[in-house]
């Protein structure tokens, strides 16, 4: 972890879900390997991972708490430095650092076992809509960079809700499939025109239009809340 007071306050979306009848817990998963590897980019020592562990419950509750409500809850501790003064220890947070939400899908994932599937098809839905809004504001990649490093601990929610929420076969998917299908059409208009490529872009636009699967109402809602958060996600 970095030293850091300030830290990027992020918007917090909660994705609907019924309230889950599953006992609360924080049962601490420490390490007893002497490495953690997070991602190719964090790896933490023994100490300082189960360090993270005691201080972070909220990084790894279940049911889980949204990805942006935990972090809002805690993000920094107050820790002591080789000098013995006070200090504060927190997450650093922006397009280029994502160690919190990595810590949460780590933490996370080791939940959602059995469930390939239901995130390779989350994962592809988000990684399309993301380049999609890339392309419509083209000039904001700070923006775009944010919420890629947000997708893994994304899909990991979104993966939990689906084992957790009842699937209920309600009226009219077609219909409402087909509305939000015709709303990611009309996102073509919103790319600006005056790109060099037009048919090099008109190809990717209808690529990625293509790779997002909608094969159930979680699917919409989930692609409609990504959406949402993209639109919201601040910049600083």
């Amino acid at each position: 972890m970095k030293v850091k007071i300030g830290f990027l306050a992020l918007v917090i979306l909660l994705f609907s879900c019924q309230e889950q009848e599953k006992k609360l817990t924080f049962a601490k998963p420490y390490t007893q390997r002497d490495s953690v590897y997070i991602s190719k980019y964090q790896i933490y020592s023994k100490a300082a991972f189960n360090c993270i562990v005691d201080s972070f419950p909220n990084l790894y509750q279940y049911p889980p708490l949204h990805l942006d409500s935990a972090y809002s809850i805690k993000c920094c501790m107050e820790s002591r430095g080789s000098a013995g003064q006070k200090q504060m220890v927190g997450f650093d947070i922006s397009a280029y650092n994502n160690e919190f939400y990595d810590l949460y899908d780590g933490f996370l994932r080791q939940k959602n076992k059995n469930l390939m599937a239901e995130r390779r098809q989350l994962q592809q839905n988000f990684e399309a809509l993301v380049q999609i809004y890339e392309m419509i504001e083209a000039l904001r990649q700070t923006k775009t960079l944010l919420i890629k490093g947000k997708i893994p601990a994304l899909v990991e929610y979104g993966s939990y809700l689906l084992k957790a929420e009842k699937q209920s076969d309600l009226k009219d998917f077609e219909n409402r499939k087909d509305a939000y299908l015709a709303h990611l059409k009309a996102l073509k208009n919103e790319i600006p025109t005056d790109n060099v490529f037009p048919e090099m872009q008109n190809k990717r636009f209808i690529r990625l239009f293509y790779d997002i699967n909608i094969q159930s109402d979680f699917d919409i809602e989930h692609c409609k809340a990504f959406e949402k958060l993209y639109k919201k996600q601040a910049i600083y």
